[in-house]
């Protein structure tokens, strides 16, 4: 063996042991995932994990919907898998949740039951203002078959004042400063989960 081959393979082995490994939280194979309707939990019953802010003002139901729209067009975009579609299922997502964080587990267990789900993608806006602008989500992706909580994607940013808009600009652009923060907390949890 030539002198320099045990260092060039301890070399080899030493950078294939610290090289990022990434991680796929999805398991392999056809899965019927369910994207369950962003919700803001009022109470510690709705929560999945965490706490919630001492004072938390009310969501628009207008800003639920247009995040639900957002993550059903980013996970078209940058996700080759297939999900089940909302249509119809309204009922199993009007279950009445529990009285404490492990009956929100199992309210949305049974939620991915009824939607004959494998899997469970729970998106909840925890806190949010507009002014200046900023957000607190939380997306669990849930295994309902082995009732398992396999990952939380947590997302908290504040719009910095140097990246704040003008009214004017605020006023022709697409999305809210709070939508965009939302946008980028969707994709985050789509990277992190390996959507």
């Amino acid at each position: 063996m030539k002198p320099g081959l045990p260092y060039l393979l301890i070399c080899a082995l030493l950078a294939w042991a610290c090289s990022p490994v990434e991680e796929r939280v999805i398991p392999e194979g056809s899965l019927r995932i369910a994207l369950a309707p962003f919700s803001q939990p009022k109470t510690i019953a709705d929560l999945l994990a965490g706490t919630l802010p001492p004072e938390v003002a009310s969501v628009d139901p207008d800003l639920l919907a247009r995040l639900d729209r957002n993550f059903d067009l980013l996970l078209a975009a940058h996700s080759d898998r297939e999900f089940m579609d909302r249509d119809g299922s309204e009922a199993c997502f009007r279950q009445v949740p529990g009285k404490n964080t492990r009956a929100a587990f199992r309210h949305w267990q049974r939620v991915g039951g009824c939607l004959k789900a494998d899997l469970l993608i729970v998106p909840q806006l925890i806190a949010w203002q507009e002014e200046p602008a900023s957000a607190t989500l939380d997306i669990f992706l849930l295994d309902i078959v082995n009732s398992a909580l396999l990952a939380r994607s947590r997302y908290d940013a504040r719009q910095t004042s140097m990246l704040r808009e003008t009214p004017a600009e605020a006023s022709k652009a697409e999305h809210s400063a709070v939508e965009r923060l939302g946008l980028e907390a969707i994709y985050k949890a789509i990277r992190n989960f390996g959507l």
